[in-house]
């Protein structure tokens, strides 16, 4: 799977108008949140540059990252709905393995809670992180059983 790193993406985080107040409202995107919080914000871009993938990924069989993680949120009924990018998210985990999973942990959360947004859903972000690491911990068994 090829990567064209000359993709740019942009993001910035909120910006909060008072981040003593509970709930705290960014001034851009308006959303709120139980306390103030460094997340990427949904208004107000910056430029960063981030990998892109150059074919369309697809989800492994095996026991990667993104499969365990779909097989766990589908225990909870959650399941890729519609046009929401679970599924291409899922196969870059698979694709990028344990170690990216665990370096990039928190993009993985911020996907997440972007969708439970637009599914609104409830989100606590503990408990995400604690969901992903779980499917990193199961990736890493399931390879060390099954060798490629």
């Amino acid at each position: 799977m090829k990567l064209d790193r000359t993709t740019v993406h942009t993001f910035e985080f909120c910006k909060w108008e008072d981040p003593t107040a509970k709930p705290v409202f960014c001034v851009v995107c308006k959303r709120p949140y139980p306390y103030a919080v460094k997340r990427h914000c949904s208004k107000k871009p910056i430029t960063i540059q981030v990998p892109r993938l150059l074919q369309e990924p697809q989800l492994h069989a095996d026991g990667g990252p993104g499969t365990e993680l779909k097989k766990l949120l589908k225990k909870i009924g959650i399941v890729p709905v519609g046009n929401c990018k679970c599924n291409k998210r899922a196969a870059i985990m698979d694709m990028e393995g344990p170690e990216w999973c665990k370096k990039h942990i928190e993009d993985v959360v911020d996907w997440m809670e972007d969708e439970a947004i637009s599914r609104n859903l409830p989100f606590i972000r503990i408990g995400a992180r604690a969901i992903v690491n779980l499917a990193i911990r199961r990736a890493i068994k399931w390879r060390k059983k099954y060798p490629l």
